[in-house]
């Protein structure tokens, strides 16, 4: 009486059953930090607390000073920042954004 579902049960279900990993989540809340970051600083040189203080109204209470420092250091992999004056994790090491 009614139509076949496009997609089986099955296969929705499987979806489903397997939640996300703690890892997932993870990788999936630094890369939305990532693109606030990039679209901030694009083209620019900052310092970590610079970043900081411009994420701060988004991502207040969201995540800590590690999720900031994969971001940065995904951003360097990425050649997204093509310079950094020290360690990734102090506050006044100064980060070149390359421009587009």
């Amino acid at each position: 009486m009614f139509g076949k579902a496009s997609r089986p049960a099955a296969h929705v279900f499987d979806v489903l059953s397997s939640p996300p990993t703690e890892e997932d989540i993870l990788a999936g809340l630094v890369d939305r930090l990532k693109a606030d970051i990039w679209q901030e600083f694009e083209g620019k040189t900052a310092s970590r607390m610079d970043i900081r203080k411009a994420m701060l109204p988004k991502w207040f209470g969201r995540v800590t000073g590690s999720h900031y420092t994969r971001a940065v250091k995904e951003l360097e992999e990425e050649g997204r920042i093509t310079h950094r004056s020290g360690a990734r994790s102090n506050s006044y090491t100064k980060f070149a954004f390359r421009s587009n």
